[in-house]
């Protein structure tokens, strides 16, 4: 599966670069921010994607804490051999605190299907070097930047 979000907030905190804690307080990992780089896409075709939260949470029997996600990862292979012919991933919202956006799981084979393209111009930025993460930490000053001891 490729995993993608619809807001670089939510792809930060999936990838564990931005966390927020039980209080509320954001931080960031400076070094990880350097490490990794942004690459956004886009279809050129529909895509379906069976949303796995809300309602179909309770119905697919979905239940938290799911620390190393064993319930989901069956369901997902349970949707794929039933659905993943004619479905192209799943979707849900983060489940990170405050859930900062949606994210998609696009099952591989239908990259083609779906004609998902990547957005250029390469070479794609550092996350610490997009314009788009900039501004996030410009209208988010609370977020506290964390380096490595």
């Amino acid at each position: 599966m490729l995993y993608t979000a619809d807001s670089l907030a939510a792809v930060a905190i999936e990838c564990r670069i931005l966390n927020c804690d039980s209080s509320d307080r954001y931080t960031y990992d400076v070094q990880r921010t350097a490490e990794y780089s942004v690459v956004r896409y886009q279809l050129r075709a529909p895509a379906i994607f069976i949303p796995i939260d809300g309602e179909n949470k309770r119905t697919l029997g979905l239940r938290f804490p799911d620390p190393l996600y064993a319930q989901h990862r069956g369901v997902a292979h349970q949707l794929f051999g039933r659905y993943g012919s004619v479905v192209h991933g799943l979707s849900w919202a983060s489940y990170h605190r405050h859930q900062p956006g949606r994210v998609y799981a696009l099952w591989h084979h239908h990259k083609e299907t779906v004609g998902l393209a990547i957005i250029p111009p390469a070479p794609y930025p550092k996350l610490a070097d997009d314009a788009e993460w900039r501004d996030l930490l410009a209208a988010h000053p609370e977020f506290e930047p964390i380096t490595a001891a």
